[in-house]
């Protein structure tokens, strides 16, 4: 699982973490890097391939997407008030949502739209609140 670490600056950290697979055993990290991005939310990865999104006060998300030590903006905007994503590798979609305060917005962006094959796979991670 990872965690985005929410900061206005570029201190925000991403941590990824186990998840126990029995009640006795530990909730331990893994990893954790700062990817320098300011006003960073959510955080997903696929393999190496690592997605974050960045919200914009009023204006629509920016999605990080790439190798966690070179991340860039991919042109498919997310939805003002950007907060988590979460990998769907049955239905190929990373989903984001919007938290604005007079707007929900759920949507689905198709994986192949981002150059992911979509699929079941191993070292998928994605961050749930």
């Amino acid at each position: 699982m990872l965690i985005g670490e929410h900061r206005t600056d570029e201190s925000g950290r991403i941590g990824e973490f186990s998840i126990a697979e029995h009640v006795d055993d530990a909730f331990t990290e893994v990893d954790r890097f700062t990817p320098g991005i300011k006003r960073m939310q959510g955080a997903v990865r696929r393999g190496d391939h690592h997605f974050v999104s960045q919200s914009d006060r009023l204006h629509p998300g920016t999605l990080w997407n790439g190798r966690r030590d070179a991340l860039t903006p991919d042109p498919v905007r997310l939805p003002v008030g950007c907060e988590d994503l979460a990998l769907d590798l049955e239905a190929g979609l990373l989903w984001s949502l919007g938290e604005h305060p007079w707007r929900r917005v759920v949507r689905g962006i198709p994986l192949n739209r981002l150059g992911i094959a979509s699929g079941t796979g191993d070292g998928a991670s994605s961050r749930r609140t």
